[in-house]
């Protein structure tokens, strides 16, 4: 079992209640193969892991059979999809966009490109999806202690065994404060990672923060706007009506004088997800505010997407 023993605090049981009640009362085998399958670094999951607690109330089984059917962070389209789901398409699209309501699916087509969708891991991918909007976590609030307490059992579980400088997750510099005739490397810089990102940027509130407060251990910061999505991630949360910044904030942060050599990035680059351009958090940039604050997944119908220009 990849979930290691210790006492939860008062604000995670406070959390679980709702989810001891309305749980399944035997265990989901397909569940658990799901976890599984998103999941490598677990590879004997069962009903007491924090993945499957944190999916449990929020997948039907038909949803999880669906996605059992894809391969691992590849690209679909909507009629590949349906033949191998053995499904129309129309039902198969709007399977497609449940589950990336739910975020356990993102689309990950490019631009002007037919409708690509692809399976995530669980983490760094799924779980973060999940847990970017209000209304998703305030409904189901045993993310909170299943979120946090997974990365805590994953850091136990590799820190040993990283090198330094290897981490999950790690900061990169002030641009400016390294700028020197000295050699660094591109991914060292925040502007390679924002080049990279093209016209995508968007920005969502702050998951970690938001989580602790939910188990009350938080510290009375501003939750704000600080995470960035990048790309065609940036995309997916924007279309998904999460919180998301519209592309011209890139536009209009250079025309407000902010260069990107100004900006420090903590970002999880050792892991395969930053390399899609997908996730990143910026500190202290006020002039990077949330284009849609307010604008939730109720609000958005699949035939609207809100990419403001």
């Amino acid at each position: 079992m990849f979930q290691t023993k210790h006492e939860l605090t008062p604000g995670e049981k406070k959390c679980l209640e709702a989810y001891e009640r309305e749980k399944s009362r035997t265990p989901r085998k397909n569940l658990i193969n799901l976890v599984r399958h998103i999941n490598m670094l677990n590879p004997f999951p069962d009903e007491n892991s924090w993945e499957y607690i944190f999916f449990d109330r929020q997948l039907s089984d038909a949803q999880v059979d669906f996605a059992l059917k894809m391969k691992l962070r590849h690209p679909y389209t909507i009629p590949e999809l349906a033949k191998r789901e053995n499904m129309s398409v129309e039902d198969t699209a709007k399977m497609v966009y449940d589950l990336c309501h739910i975020g356990l699916l993102e689309y990950c087509s490019a631009k002007n490109e037919e409708d690509r969708v692809q399976l995530p891991v669980f983490a760094p991918g799924a779980m973060e999806s999940t847990v970017m909007t209000k209304e998703r976590t305030d409904r189901y609030p045993e993310t909170a202690p299943a979120f946090l307490n997974y990365v805590l059992d994953l850091q136990k579980k590799i820190s040993g065994a990283s090198f330094m400088g290897s981490a999950l997750m790690r900061a990169i510099p002030v641009e400016s404060a390294i700028a020197s005739n000295t050699r660094k490397v591109k991914y060292e810089e925040v502007s390679y990672w924002l080049d990279k990102a093209g016209d995508s940027i968007g920005v969502a509130p702050c998951e970690c923060r938001k989580l602790r407060r939910m188990v009350g251990e938080g510290t009375a910061d501003l939750e704000g706007e600080w995470c960035i999505n990048l790309g065609n991630y940036a995309e997916n949360c924007i279309r998904m009506g999460r919180p998301a910044a519209s592309p011209e904030r890139k536009r209009r942060r250079r025309s407000n004088g902010r260069r990107s050599s100004d900006m420090s990035i903590s970002s999880p680059i050792s892991t395969a997800r930053i390399f899609r351009y997908s996730s990143a958090t910026v500190h202290g940039i006020p002039a990077w505010r949330c284009a849609h604050r307010g604008i939730h997944r109720a609000q958005i119908s699949p035939a609207r997407i809100t990419r403001q220009r």
